[in-house]
């Protein structure tokens, strides 16, 4: 179920030996972007920054820093390197409303012999 308002403000705490994990991702270009930002994402925010300055820092929404702050909160650093899974089926990209498969598959007319 999706509620709809304000983020809640999460609020990022690292110790030393916390920060240490991280900053070694953010700081290992072997990795994939989307690790080194989320690490990044939780590096920024311990510093009490604002989530639109987090955000434009390490590149990626304000959803998105809320989404990871979030997650770090419920899972470590664990939970900022694995991607959720999601139910089998279509993408939600996918799926067309009815009016865009008659546009985009209009109905075709026979031909008769």
């Amino acid at each position: 179920m999706r509620v709809w308002g304000m983020a809640q403000p999460v609020c990022v705490l690292l110790d030393a030996t916390g920060a240490a994990r991280p900053a070694a991702i953010a700081g290992d270009r072997s990795r994939p972007l989307k690790h080194i930002q989320r690490a990044r994402v939780v590096l920024l925010s311990a510093e009490r920054r604002s989530v639109q300055d987090v955000a434009r820092r390490a590149g990626v929404s304000r959803a998105a820093v809320w989404r990871w702050q979030r997650r770090y909160g419920e899972a470590g650093v664990e939970g900022l390197l694995r991607d959720k899974t999601r139910p089998p089926g279509t993408p939600p990209h996918q799926i067309l409303r009815p009016d865009q498969a008659r546009r985009r598959h209009p109905r075709r007319r026979q031909q008769i012999p």
